[in-house]
């Protein structure tokens, strides 16, 4: 019976695995860091229920919210699982990078 250190296939998933960690990391940190920061307005809160083998539910949230950008054009985004407590019609602060505006994240929810 083959073992995982026979099955060369394993080691490519994991490498990519943590590749695709490593830019959602990265990603994160160049949008706090660099991004330009502005208030978005909560419009809607989705919560998404999940069990794993051991029938554990676990709960995730997606927050959708809306903002202005500096072309002041309206633009709607999901927050996905962003930790904290949210409302609907909650102001947050949020950065976002002009490339992807549709992907911000968010800085502060207690506004």
């Amino acid at each position: 019976m083959p073992t995982f250190s026979d099955d060369p296939f394993s080691y490519i998933i994991i490498a990519i695995l943590a590749i695709g960690a490593l830019y959602v990391l990265y990603y994160q940190i160049r949008v706090r860091t660099r991004g330009i920061e502005t208030y978005a307005t909560v419009t809607s809160i989705i919560e998404h229920e999940s069990a794993d083998l051991d029938t554990v539910v676990k709960r995730t949230y997606d927050v959708h919210i809306v903002y202005r950008n500096q072309a002041n054009e309206t633009v709607e985004a999901i927050l996905s699982n962003p930790g904290g407590a949210f409302t609907v019609g909650q102001r947050i602060r949020i950065r976002y990078i002009e490339k992807h505006p549709e992907l911000p994240v968010c800085i502060d929810s207690e506004v």
